[in-house]
């Protein structure tokens, strides 16, 4: 595309550079981040249409507003605030979610803690605890708490029979479960497990099920 003697690329390149040394932003008072968004555009805005005229020799007509004609009337957009309300959602749909990188903390955590219940011996050998042999409450929450006392149980085991030791395989197979658990659980502790994750606890607990008897 040709503009008298300049190319599109050169056309461009010269805007570019010409609203690069007048991009100041006059501010009177304070500003919120969406005034200053629409402030910006308003003046690259006016920027583009002064050099239109000084170096194209084209008038535009204002290239912020956008001109609306109804049945029953006209009504102006302002094209700059409408961008300014773009940004700002684009900005807060990047930032990091406060309370979903504690609850992802937060069962890190806990799975931490679950394996250690497991490869951990007990100083001081823990209770035996109640654990169902399948969940008649499937919620997340009655999942992980079977869970919790399952692992307490497994590590009560092995701290009375010293001799015996679960292997790694176990190990990784209830932390993963328990994982995938603890990641419903932070969502809504009262969210329904699939079946296949309660075909899975069924299917450990039935193999841990001398833990829970002695």
């Amino acid at each position: 595309i040709q503009f008298g003697d300049w190319s599109s690329d050169v056309c461009s390149s010269d805007l570019l550079d010409y609203c690069s040394k007048r991009k100041e932003i006059k501010e009177g008072g304070d500003k919120s981040e969406l005034e200053r968004s629409q402030a910006a555009v308003d003046v690259f805005f006016k920027n583009a249409k002064k050099f239109a005229k000084d170096y194209l020799d084209m008038e535009s007509d204002d290239m912020g507003t956008l001109n609306l004609a109804y049945d029953d009337g006209k009504e102006k957009i302002q094209i700059s605030l409408i961008y300014a309300h773009l940004l700002e959602a684009a900005v807060q749909e990047r930032k990091p979610d406060v309370s979903t990188n504690l609850n992802e903390k937060k069962r890190n955590e806990m799975i931490k803690a679950f394996n250690d219940k497991l490869t951990t011996l007990a100083e001081r050998v823990p209770e035996l605890e109640s654990v169902s042999k399948y969940l008649i409450t499937k919620t997340a929450k009655n999942a992980e708490a079977n869970m919790s006392s399952l692992a307490s149980n497994i590590q009560r085991y092995y701290s009375l029979h010293r001799d015996e030791k679960i292997s790694d395989t176990d190990v990784l197979e209830l932390c993963d479960l328990y994982g995938n658990i603890m990641s419903i659980y932070w969502k809504n502790p009262q969210h329904i497990i699939s079946e296949k994750l309660l075909g899975k606890y069924k299917l450990l607990r039935n193999r841990f099920d001398k833990v829970c008897q002695e």
